[in-house]
């Protein structure tokens, strides 16, 4: 067997194990409530719409959700295609170092993240400078602070792994030892960050935060918003420890959200309406991830952001997401927000359509 027909075998795994991988996470959807099916008719528009993506039946669960949310609309992109179209405009050889987290601020100083304390890369110690640090050195400088976040610094999603520490005098090597070996060989400890009171009264637990999409392709650029609310007692901002409801052009927060049940919900767990929360500084973030992702990221067409404002009316970025920017969960609030690019995505996807095509055929 020779090497590309090796390489096309592994393609097709790799493809089948995302697909199948996003219908089990999505199931769920199908037991929490009854969603219309999609007519024949509007199936042929999402192909029509989508001429360079594939449809299978599990494709269309996102189309019915969408559906019956917010009527049909072709222009609505499901996870499994979002999962093709990133294949293209994201290359994922050129932008998974980049979402190193142990290594973001290092990259990217200009970019404001939380301040790093201690970083681990294959399991050693550095501090922010990436000075080598020995445990005792590590706990000299985490025991400076009343609290921190520790999180895995690769390949990670939905929050996983991440937990928030209070500093307290039982904290010794052992113990620290302990929750480094339980984190894994690369992550990275830093401080925690006091949010705007704009944002911390809809929930303390959690740092809130923004997730601003960007779409830069073909010289073009727009955005879309969202706010992403922790609910009771969550220290997380992922799908599953939170709502995420929609932001308009002014930054003020849409009538209702969305939990990962699917669930309209109007108010925090404490009782406030999301009508009446606005997100402070939020022309002036636009205007970051604007000039930011064109200086720094043009080669990544779709960035998905995670910002918040500190009680000194900072921005921090919390971290980028290009390799799974959780597009299918944002469009449920915000609507088609990729339809002005549908002609340059599907001229980007008819191309990679053809090379594997075109390998298909000489193999």
């Amino acid at each position: 067997m020779n090497i590309s027909r090796i390489d096309n075998i592994l393609y097709n795994i790799n493809l089948y194990r995302h697909h199948w991988g996003f219908y089990l996470s999505q199931r769920h959807f199908l037991k929490d409530g009854a969603f219309p099916r999609l007519t024949t008719a509007e199936k042929d528009a999402l192909k029509t719409t989508w001429p360079a993506m594939k449809f299978r039946p599990t494709d269309y669960i996102w189309h019915r959700i969408y559906k019956k949310e917010n009527g049909f609309s072709p222009y609505y992109m499901s996870e499994m295609q979002v999962w093709y179209m990133l294949e293209k405009l994201n290359p994922y050889d050129q932008v998974v170092s980049l979402q190193n987290k142990a290594l973001c601020d290092v990259y990217f100083p200009q970019i404001p993240y939380p301040e790093v304390l201690v970083r681990s890369i294959g399991g050693i110690l550095y501090d922010r400078r990436l000075n080598p640090l020995s445990l005792s050195q590590a706990l000299s400088v985490i025991t400076q602070e009343d609290s921190f976040i520790i999180k895995p610094s690769v390949e990670t999603m939905q929050g996983k792994g991440v937990r928030k520490v209070h500093v307290t005098p039982s904290l010794n090597e052992e113990k620290l030892r302990n929750l480094f070996l339980a984190t894994g060989k690369d992550f990275i400890v830093q401080k925690t960050i006091s949010q705007h009171p704009d944002l911390e009264k809809f929930n303390p637990t959690s740092l809130n935060t923004c997730r601003v999409t960007s779409i830069y392709i073909n010289n073009r650029f727009a955005t879309s918003t969202i706010i992403k609310i922790g609910k009771a007692d969550s220290i997380k901002d992922n799908w599953n420890s939170s709502y995420i409801i929609n932001i308009d052009t002014e930054g003020r927060f849409g009538e209702y959200g969305y939990d990962n049940h699917l669930r309209r919900v109007d108010k925090s767990d404490n009782g406030l309406p999301f009508k009446d929360g606005c997100i402070p500084l939020y022309k002036q973030i636009i205007s970051f991830v604007e000039n930011t992702h064109k200086q720094l990221f043009p080669q990544c067409g779709i960035i998905g952001w995670d910002i918040t404002i500190d009680k000194d009316n900072n921005i921090s970025v919390i971290e980028l997401n290009m390799t799974c920017p959780g597009l299918a969960a944002e469009q449920l609030a915000s609507g088609p927000f990729l339809r002005p690019f549908a002609e340059d995505i599907n001229m980007q996807m008819k191309s990679r359509k053809e090379y594997h095509t075109y390998r298909k055929n000489i193999m």
